[in-house]
């Protein structure tokens, strides 16, 4: 499986995330969600097997504030986020930074510093790949609602529950945010109880082919003709639902679309920024709206548009699978992503501005406690290089014991969607497994923009590294 991000030009740019295959009469009275919606929780088990949702807790409802589980080798202790109760890591007693020879050493600046900066902002749909956030992206933390609106068609009649044919993509969205925000963030799914007719046939918006069509009009038309009898109050996050019996023939794929401050998505009750729809890929893998949802955040495409001829793999010679946001299936994501929410904290990050030498002992990115996790070097370019340490874990199945190490990556934030923002690095670089390869080993060594890079060691606790220049 694979994914295919295009770029269409309607007079701005349409971001569309493409994933390859291989699903009652409407109420005559408003749904209001106090009433008629239903919540999706995300700790129901679901009735499907999903190689997506994840077999963390971390994340999902838990039952009194201050309770604790122990999990493998994480406590987990309950906590109060936005309104909900949900089970979050318990900080390390322990970790890198606790061992005086693991201290770093260098002349590092604040990370502010090594925030750069996307100018100019000039694209319509809103994501980018540096700093600042957009103000009317998804929050990093807190509740957000996410109304869940379930659409058949004349020619596509559901037969099933939304809540339960939806539960496998609600779960994956919050397992794996859940997990990357260390569960700062929490989604408040809101699924209405019944399937909504449309009046037209689930072809007539042309999505019938991948990066065909308009989802942005789908979605527009299917809000104007459903908001009598829908009500949006308190909406962050819309996702309009295609029944599952919904043929690649009919809506093929599940763009999003992270609308700007001047043109959201109106209703009768409240503009949206943030929307995206469920068509027939996403049937077939919800990580597929876990990837339409990092540019919700504000995240753009590590893939290559437009998407090159030949063999699939060339699609992703950016960034292999190292990153959802270059190839949906796999779970993991870059540091860089993760400091650009707010998910990695001061002590967590490392910022060398300026040339010299510099030590750290990184540990594994997603590890519990507050030792460093990423490493940003100011570039002979004026660019910077990323340097972080990728284990074998739930949110890294793509990584093994043997492939395992120090990531290296440019970044250069002034590059748009699909044109390479971030560039994964290597001794060992081969597209055909996607660069499982790259990370570097103990006593090896890769010259990438000016700095030598070297990993010095590599233990539980993280692997060491020496970046000079």
């Amino acid at each position: 499986m694979c994914i295919v991000c295009q770029t269409l030009t309607v007079g701005v740019s349409l971001i569309s995330s493409v994933l390859p295959l291989g699903v009652g009469s409407p109420e005559s009275e408003p749904v209001g969600r106090s009433e008629t919606a239903v919540m999706v929780a995300a700790n129901l088990p679901s009735p499907m097997a999903v190689s997506s949702v994840l077999p963390s807790k971390v994340g999902t409802s838990c039952p009194a504030v201050g309770r604790k589980l122990q999990q493998k080798k994480n406590t987990l202790v309950c906590k109060r986020v936005g309104k909900r109760l949900v089970w979050t890591r318990a900080a390390s007693k322990g970790g890198a930074a606790t061992t005086k020879s693991l201290a770093p050493t260098g002349n590092y600046a604040t990370d502010a510093q090594c925030a750069d900066q996307e100018l100019p902002r000039s694209t319509y749909w809103q994501v980018s790949a540096g700093f600042p956030k957009f103000n009317e992206r998804i929050p990093s933390s807190g509740s957000v609602r996410v109304l869940v609106l379930p659409v058949d068609f004349p020619d596509a009649v559901a037969t099933g529950s939304p809540a339960t044919d939806m539960l496998p993509i609600t779960r994956a969205l919050n397992d794996v945010y859940g997990a990357l925000s260390e569960s700062r963030l929490v989604f408040d799914f809101v699924t209405l109880p019944t399937y909504l007719r449309v009046s037209r046939e689930s072809t007539s918006w042309g999505m019938t082919s991948y990066g065909s069509g308009r989802g942005d009009a789908y979605v527009a038309d299917i809000v104007r003709e459903l908001d009598p009898q829908v009500d949006f109050s308190g909406v962050d996050v819309l996702i309009v639902m295609a029944p599952p019996i919904i043929g690649t023939n009919q809506i093929a794929f599940s763009p999003a679309m992270p609308y700007p401050a001047q043109a959201p998505l109106q209703t009768q009750e409240k503009p949206i920024f943030s929307a995206t729809m469920v068509g027939a890929d996403a049937w077939r893998d919800p990580m597929t709206i876990v990837h339409e949802f990092g540019h919700l955040f504000g995240w753009l495409d590590t893939y290559v548009i437009p998407y090159p001829t030949g063999p699939y793999e060339n699609g992703h010679q950016f960034t292999g699978k190292w990153d959802f946001m270059g190839y949906a299936w796999t779970r993991g994501t870059f540091g860089w992503h993760r400091f650009w929410q707010g998910w990695l904290e001061d002590a967590e990050v490392l910022c060398a501005n300026g040339a010299g030498e510099f030590t750290a002992t990184l540990a594994p990115l997603g590890a519990t406690g507050r030792s460093p996790e990423l490493l940003l070097l100011r570039g002979a370019s004026g660019k910077l290089v990323g340097v972080e340490v990728r284990r074998p874990s739930t949110m890294d199945a793509f990584v093994t014991t043997a492939t395992q190490g120090a990531l290296v990556y440019t970044i250069d934030a002034s590059v748009g969607t699909g044109k390479g923002a971030l560039r994964v690095q290597g001794l060992s670089l081969s597209i055909t497994d996607y660069y499982a390869n790259a990370p570097l080993k103990p006593g090896q060594s890769i010259t990438v923009d000016g700095w030598t890079i070297t990993v010095t060691g590599s233990s539980g606790a993280g692997d060491a590294i020496r970046a000079t220049r």
